[in-house]
């Protein structure tokens, strides 16, 4: 998982006016619309064989926090999130 002090870093790599952008649906690329504090419960889709959702998941249950490893994390959402 990336943290914020390694994304900063890399950002740091870019001119300042250098435009952020989130992967869209089919392909496409949208701006960020939003920056989001969020739990997620760590590689959970990836331990359930759902990978194409993206390897974490947020709760949708509280019954679903048991036994789960759960981090706060960002997350960058674009005009289809």
């Amino acid at each position: 998982m990336t943290t914020v002090a390694q994304l900063v870093a890399a950002l740091r790599e870019f001119p300042p006016q250098t435009p952020v952008l989130v992967r869209g649906y089919a392909g496409g690329l949208d701006d960020v619309r939003e920056i989001e504090r969020t739990a997620v419960m760590v590689d959970y889709n990836k331990h359930q064989g759902f990978v194409y959702f993206g390897d974490h998941r947020e709760p949708n249950e509280p019954t679903e926090l048991i036994g789960q490893e759960i981090v706060e994390a960002i997350s960058l959402k674009g005009e289809g999130d």
